[in-house]
């Protein structure tokens, strides 16, 4: 289905090119527990591979995400999956 003014985000958070003025809210979808995907995420350049270890990475990164789009006005919609 179309989504005026959205994005969607599933796994990674640096590179993404999309201007913060032209989306009012982002749709992420965040893992709910188990062992992240190696070669679908950023963390995949860690050479620890304990699952806490991934889970600091990314957080650390949707910090830094979140902290580039908040004083944009973007709202963040949450979603969790099982990975």
């Amino acid at each position: 289905s179309h989504i005026s003014n959205g994005m969607f985000l599933h796994g990674q958070f640096a590179g993404h090119q999309s201007s913060a003025t032209d989306v009012r809210f982002i749709f992420m979808q965040c893992p709910l527990e188990g062992i992240v995907d190696k070669q679908s995420t950023d963390a995949a350049t860690l050479t620890d591979t304990t699952s806490d270890s991934f889970l600091t990475y990314r957080t650390e990164v949707a910090s830094t995400f979140l902290n580039c789009v908040k004083s944009a006005g973007v709202s963040l919609v949450l979603t969790t999956q099982l990975v």
